[in-house]
């Protein structure tokens, strides 16, 4: 009998565990999410612009998205390890503005990408939304969060 009721409390936990996901999944906690990526970000801002500063030497001629893969080993290392699997180097066509270029770092892990599905690093220097705490939200699944110093987070919910 004691098996029984050990299998009976193992069975229970695990369905409480499922519940508890199955709610997580359908009801996420979108702005916890930006909280903790907008902190995240200032923890690791000094290291973002010493990245974009050697993505910017390497003067890519490609305005695409460009494997991580294919940079010299250190900064593909230090990409790697903010969970960046791409970016993509946009040149500026804006006369007005001094910076001729976007970067655009594709976050494939952290960054609570499970609930917010697609997130963005992005360095744009001639860009107002990247004054520090700018938000601006479509109304729908898009959210930019300005974090100062030409960067903002963009996250799009959509599952799409």
């Amino acid at each position: 009998m004691k098996t029984g009721k050990f299998i009976l409390v193992v069975f229970l936990i695990v369905i409480i565990g499922m519940s508890w996901k199955m709610y997580s999944y359908f009801n996420p906690n979108f702005e916890k999410c930006f909280v903790e990526n907008n902190e995240d970000f200032k923890s690791k801002i000094e290291e973002l612009n010493s990245i974009v500063k050697n993505i910017i030497r390497l003067n890519p001629n490609e305005s695409y998205d460009i494997p991580i893969s294919k940079l010299p080993e250190g900064l593909e290392g230090k990409l790697e390890k903010l969970g960046v699997k791409s970016f993509s180097f946009i040149k500026e066509l804006d006369n007005n503005c001094k910076e001729k270029h976007i970067i655009e770092l594709n976050v494939n892990e952290n960054w609570n990408i499970e609930e917010l599905n697609n997130v963005k690093l992005i360095y744009s220097p001639c860009d107002q939304g990247t004054k520090l705490n700018h938000h601006f939200y479509d109304g729908n699944h898009i959210d930019t969060w300005g974090q100062g110093q030409n960067w903002l987070i963009f996250s799009d919910t959509d599952f799409i």
